[in-house]
């Protein structure tokens, strides 16, 4: 795809995106400060849960789907059927994962005091995991799906602001995000029946040989979700409200701006599909252009990140949070990193197909932050959070860096 070409169809995407990462992002000074450490720290805890769920649940429809659905248009082939199988396949993971949300939020030690948050949790992550965004991205029709979702998430994040005026009303956050995604998902999923009217037949079928296909994804996903989102569930084992406050807020500035590079990988899938399907090697050398451009920009956003963050703690958080300001700076090397990682798995080992490459290189590095953080986090506390996280997905960059410059010319 031309670099015009490429900048075309991810502006709508971004901007979409961006405005629902800033409205998020713009609620944080409000409320670190409304609900105090104390109380802000289950919340982002509770959040990490739900999007940890979340994944679950999509049982790898995010990555499996897309390269499948532009497969089939490909080859001007039928997609209802296939469509409603990789939904159905998503569905049978949902009771699994909300009984073992359920179970661990009921035992986590730091959840013991909020268990009124358990039901909006539950909520919030069936809501997001059934979502059918991955259907969009497929069609590439994005734009407008990603501008329902991002509405609903800026509609979540604002209205909490008039309802969330002391510590006591911390589970509304949980509760207004559980609303605004039940709302998304229900609305792209009635335009995806309008589009492919849902079909029993052939169904049950459809719905294995999804679970089939992306066995290898969904595994992937089990494993990412253990140093995506289960770092504040961790610390929570071993750190008191404070410093988990100051790691999950730190680490939630980070994970807001890598998720800017969400609509690139949406676009470069199901793009790159279409491309290795004509012309193999061409995922591989277009990996190799795009690798130093992206990376380039992440590390010069990183290097900012960790000149200013005293005064981006202070600015979105306030005095209270400043055990989060070398957290920050020392997370800032994640945006490079996961930048170069999310090329690299979106315009080359998703679309040829290397699911195997990435469920180990996922596994191997889920492994290495367990290690690091049981090891070290008991001693060192929150910033041996930080280092294993850097750890765990810098392993993810060499392993996918060394195998495609080993296989391609």
């Amino acid at each position: 795809m031309p670099p015009t070409s490429l900048r075309r169809a991810v502006a709508p995407l971004a901007v979409a995106h961006v405005a629902g990462v800033l409205a998020q992002l713009l609620t944080f000074p409000y409320l670190a400060r409304a609900l105090g450490s104390a109380e802000w720290a289950p919340i982002l805890l509770a959040q990490a849960l739900f999007a940890w769920a979340a994944l679950l649940v999509e049982h790898g429809a995010d990555l499996h789907g897309p390269r499948v659905i532009a497969a089939l248009r490909a080859r001007n082939a039928p997609l209802g059927t296939t469509i409603w199988g990789i939904q159905g396949a998503k569905l049978t993971a949902l009771p699994v994962v909300l009984a073992l949300l359920a179970l661990i939020m009921l035992t986590l030690p730091a959840m013991h005091e909020h268990r009124g948050l358990l039901g909006w949790t539950l909520l919030a992550a069936a809501a997001r995991g059934a979502s059918p965004l991955w259907y969009f991205q497929g069609v590439e029709r994005a734009p407008r799906a990603m501008g329902i979702d991002a509405g609903a998430r800026i509609i979540g994040a604002i209205a909490v602001l008039p309802f969330v005026t002391n510590p006591g009303h911390g589970w509304r956050v949980i509760a207004a995000q559980a609303i605004v995604n039940t709302v998304a998902a229900v609305w792209l999923t009635i335009e995806m029946a309008r589009a492919h009217p849902f079909s029993r037949s052939g169904f049950a079928e459809a719905a294995r040989e999804a679970r089939r296909q992306s066995r290898s994804l969904y595994a992937q996903r089990i494993a990412m979700t253990l140093f995506l989102n289960a770092n504040p569930v961790i610390l929570g084992f071993f750190a008191p409200w404070a410093p988990l406050a100051a790691y999950a807020s730190a680490e939630r500035l980070l994970r807001s701006l890598n998720n800017i590079l969400a609509p690139l990988s949406q676009v470069l899938v199901p793009r790159a599909s279409a491309l290795e399907a004509t012309n193999p090697n061409a995922a591989g050398s277009y990996a190799k252009f795009l690798l130093p451009r992206v990376t380039g920009l992440a590390i010069l956003i990183a290097s900012l990140i960790a000149a200013a963050a005293p005064l981006i703690i202070r600015a979105v958080l306030g005095a209270d949070y400043e055990a989060a300001v070398p957290l920050l700076r020392w997370f800032a090397p994640l945006l490079p990193i996961v930048a170069a990682s999310t090329v690299l798995s979106s315009t080359w080992a998703i679309p040829t197909g290397k699911d195997t490459l990435v469920l180990r290189t996922t596994v191997a590095a889920a492994c290495t932050l367990l290690l690091i953080s049981v090891a070290a986090v008991p001693v060192w506390g929150a910033a041996a959070m930080v280092w294993a996280t850097l750890a765990a997905e810098l392993v993810v960059l060499i392993l996918l860096s060394a195998t495609l410059w080993r296989r391609t010319p």
